[in-house]
Order: structure tokens, then C-alpha cells, then sequence
């Protein structure tokens, strides 16, 4: 198993339309992962898939 402390990557789209990303996480152990976007974007969305942290 790699692991990584940073990493970096880009999205660039080919049509119109609303576009995501997602992470597997394949072990047992938890991640939090620190998502920075820049870049031109009308709004961000939580589709609701994960329940919400206990913070």
C-alpha cells in the first residue's frame, strides 16, 4: 500500500455539466482529506453520500 501525504491533480471537463471526483479509501484505517479548489466555479456540492462528522 503507497502512502501519501500531499498530492495534487486537475479536472478539466470535455462537455458542460456538472463534474465530481471521489476517493476510495480501500483500508480499514480513517483519512481526512483537506480539499482546496481554485479555478472557475459557480458552487460546490455535497451530495449527501457520507453522514456528517462528529466534530
Amino acid at each position: 500500500m503507497e502512502a501519501a501525504m500531499t498530492g495534487s491533480g486537475s479536472l478539466v471537463a470535455p462537455i458542460s455539466g456538472d463534474h465530481g471526483w471521489y476517493f476510495l479509501n480501500d483500508s480499514e484505517q480513517e483519512i481526512s482529506i483537506d480539499l482546496r479548489v481554485t479555478g472557475y466555479f459557480n458552487e460546490l456540492k455535497d451530495l449527501g453520500i457520507f453522514p456528517p462528522s462528529e466534530e
